[in-house]
């Protein structure tokens, strides 16, 4: 029947070293449980710069852009890009990493240390920045509307 067929059809298109959901809920909350301990021991307060090389296939820059490149081509349903293709587009691109993906990570990877770190809402910044200008802006966040059932 069709069902049969497309279920067969998303086996055969699934890898062969997929995780089930619940291996994956796993493995994510372990890693959170890691990152929770890392700042508790005060691990996040030391940042060592760490120089972008796309040559060097033993760092795993080009590795890292892969993968989250792949991430987003499977959210959007487009195209996934291997290793080669992930270096050579990297080679062309590095100034627009270097600049507004670089700063919207970093200032996503800072909230993400604030939520892990369980802060107050008065620790949290939404920030809005427009290299052409250039704009930086800061505010914070209101609190979300308390409902009553």
């Amino acid at each position: 029947t069709d069902e049969k067929k497309d279920n067969n059809d998303a086996e055969a298109a699934a890898p062969a070293n997929a995780k089930s959901p619940e291996e994956e809920e796993a493995e994510l909350k372990a890693a959170v449980k890691e990152i929770a301990g890392a700042l508790a021991e005060g691990a996040a307060k030391t940042f060592v710069a760490n120089e972008f090389e796309k040559d060097c296939d033993t760092n795993f820059h080009i590795d890292f852009i892969q993968s989250f490149a792949n991430l987003r081509a499977r959210n959007y349903a487009i195209e996934e890009v291997d290793f080669l293709q992930a270096k050579l587009k990297a080679g062309r691109i590095i100034p627009a990493i270097a600049t507004a993906t670089a700063m919207a990570t970093g200032f996503v990877c800072l909230e993400l240390l604030k939520v892990l770190g369980n802060k107050e809402l008065k620790a949290y910044r939404n920030t809005f920045s427009n290299l052409a200008l250039p704009l930086f802006s800061q505010a914070e966040p209101a609190p979300c509307e308390k409902m009553v059932s």
